[in-house]
C-alpha cells in the first residue's frame, strides 16, 4: 500500500510517497481503509521536529495523522462493537505512531465511533482531536455543571465551536467571543452571548465566569482570571 512518511524532520517538503506492508489486524483492532485523515497542528510540529519528536524519533521513517475517517474492512477476534462496512472515525494510538497517512490502518476498537449518519468523511476525520479537546476540558480537566457561566474564547474556531455546543449540551449558560463576522454563526451554535472581541475588551462586559476555555495565555489569560468568580475553573490551551 502507499503512505506519505518523512526519514528525517524538518519541512514538508521532506515528506514522500513511500511503500509498506498492509498492516495486520491484531484481536482487539480494526482495519481500516482510510477515506480522510486530518492535519492538526501537532502533526506539523511534530513533522518539523517539535511537540512528539524526540518520542518518536525511534519510529523514523515516520508516518503521522492521528485523526482518520474511513471503513472497516477487517476486524479482529475480540472485537464486537465494530463489523465490516462500518463507517467509522476517531484520534488513533495518539501519542505513539498512528500510521494514518496511508490508504489502510490497524487501530484499536475502542479508539473509533460510528460516523454518524450525514457525515462526510473528511468532517468526522476533522473533528476528533478538537472536539476531544474541548470535551476533556468540560469533564476531565474541569468539571462544567449545569447553571454554569462558560466564557469559551475563539468560540468559531477549531476547539471553540465544539465546545459552544457541548457546554450548551451540559447546561451551561455560554459566552463566546469571536470577531463580528462570526456572530450570527457562533449563536447558531447556542452561544446565549457574543464578544466581539475587536470591538470591545471582553474583561468590561462581562463577570462572574464558573468557568473559562482559554486560547491565548499571556495577557489574555490574566484577563480571563479577572473575570472569574472566586473558586471558579480556567482551562488554557497551550499553543506550544
Amino acid at each position: 500500500m502507499k503512505v506519505v512518511a518523512f526519514e528525517e524532520f524538518g519541512a514538508a517538503g521532506n515528506l514522500q510517497l513511500a511503500d509498506r506492508p498492509m498492516p495486520t489486524c491484531g484481536p482487539d483492532d480494526v482495519l481500516i481503509k482510510t477515506a480522510a485523515v486530518s492535519v492538526n497542528p501537532v502533526d506539523v510540529k511534530t513533522r518539523q521536529g517539535e511537540a512528539l519528536a524526540s518520542q518518536l524519533e525511534h519510529a523514523l521513517p515516520l508516518v503521522l495523522g492521528w485523526d482518520i475517517a474511513g471503513k472497516v474492512v477487517a476486524v479482529g477476534r475480540n472485537v464486537q462493537n465494530l463489523s465490516e462496512g462500518d463507517d467509522v472515525f476517531g484520534m488513533i494510538l495518539f501519542p505513539k505512531p498512528p500510521n494514518g497517512y496511508a490508504q489502510y490502518v490497524a487501530a484499536p476498537a475502542d479508539e473509533l465511533a460510528l460516523i454518524p449518519a450525514g457525515v462526510s468523511y473528511d468532517a468526522a476525520a476533522a473533528s476528533t482531536l478538537a472536539a476531544l479537546t474541548a470535551w476533556q476540558a468540560f469533564t476531565h480537566f474541569g468539571e462544567l455543571k449545569a447553571g454554569d457561566r462558560v466564557l469559551i474564547h475563539a468560540a468559531s474556531g477549531g476547539v471553540g465551536h465544539f465546545a459552544v455546543q457541548m457546554a450548551k449540551h451540559l447546561g451551561a449558560h455560554v459566552i463566546a467571543t469571536s470577531s463580528s463576522k462570526n456572530k450570527a454563526f457562533v449563536e447558531s451554535l447556542g452561544a446565549d452571548e457574543h464578544i466581539d472581541y475587536k470591538a470591545v475588551k471582553f474583561d468590561d462586559e462581562t463577570g462572574d465566569i464558573d468557568f473559562c476555555l482559554e486560547t491565548q495565555g499571556g495577557p489574555q489569560f490574566q484577563r480571563s482570571v479577572s473575570v472569574m468568580r472566586n473558586g471558579g475553573t480556567i482551562i488554557n490551551l497551550p499553543w506550544d
